[in-house]
């Protein structure tokens, strides 16, 4: 050739790399890969009720630990709560919940939770309003007596328990499919709200009229109350 390098072999056609198989949701799911971004996650659980819980017992790690599990299964499975993977998941997350909410409670009768912080938190709990008169009348004993029993009435706490996880799902669930739907499209069943009310509200009623020593601390907060009213 002219140049003197001499004609350059044509490179030998190499097929193309087939293309990599595309992960799906559900196979990310079973690698353990986290499909609802942790950060997000954690602004869900801090806000409402639950979050002012988590913080009282600083139980954000253990939290995550079992909500994670639940908002990835969820958005693994396109908001299917059918699915054994979400009810799986739900089952472990509302056990911790309980757990939770049992342990702030067994921490003011115990005393390592101040009356006060309990009064800011479980006051937006249906049916302990009269638990923050009492601790704001400076019934300290009787307050104390009647968080121990219900602390272990699993009854109540049960039904605490699902309905704050009825506020976390309604709110994990408008981020993972966009939008809440009281229908059972997708075999999602959202817990009415006000029926978790009254769930909560029904088994204090029941945990009062079952219990003298019970009894004995409602009376009281209801003269207390009374008091309040008339100064």
């Amino acid at each position: 050739a002219a140049d003197g390098i001499g004609d350059v072999p044509d490179k030998p056609d190499v097929p193309d790399k087939p293309d990599a198989p595309k992960q799906g949701r559900i196979s990310k799911f079973l690698q353990g890969d986290k499909l609802v971004p942790q950060n997000k996650l954690i602004k869900i659980i801090k806000g409402g009720v639950l979050g002012s819980i988590v913080s009282l017992t600083l139980g954000i790690e253990n939290m995550l630990a079992y909500a994670q599990p639940y908002a990835d299964a969820l958005a693994a499975n396109k908001g299917d709560g059918g699915h054994p993977d979400v009810v799986k998941a739900k089952i472990n997350l509302t056990d911790s919940i309980g757990n939770m909410v049992q342990g702030a409670l067994a921490g003011v009768a115990s005393g390592a939770l101040t009356a006060a912080a309990f009064s800011r938190i479980f006051i937006l709990v249906p049916g302990f309003g009269w638990l923050a008169t009492l601790a704001a009348g400076g019934a300290g004993y009787l307050l104390s007596v009647a968080i121990e029993r219900l602390a272990n009435n699993a009854g109540l706490v049960d039904s605490i328990s699902m309905w704050l996880f009825g506020q976390l799902d309604s709110k994990l669930m408008s981020m993972v499919l966009g939008y809440v739907t009281d229908s059972t499209e997708n075999n999602v069943r959202f817990l009415d709200e006000s029926a978790a009310k009254a769930e909560v509200k029904d088994e204090m009623k029941a945990a009062i009229l079952n219990d003298p020593e019970l009894l004995k601390a409602f009376k009281m907060a209801k003269q207390i109350k009374a008091k309040q009213a008339a100064s």
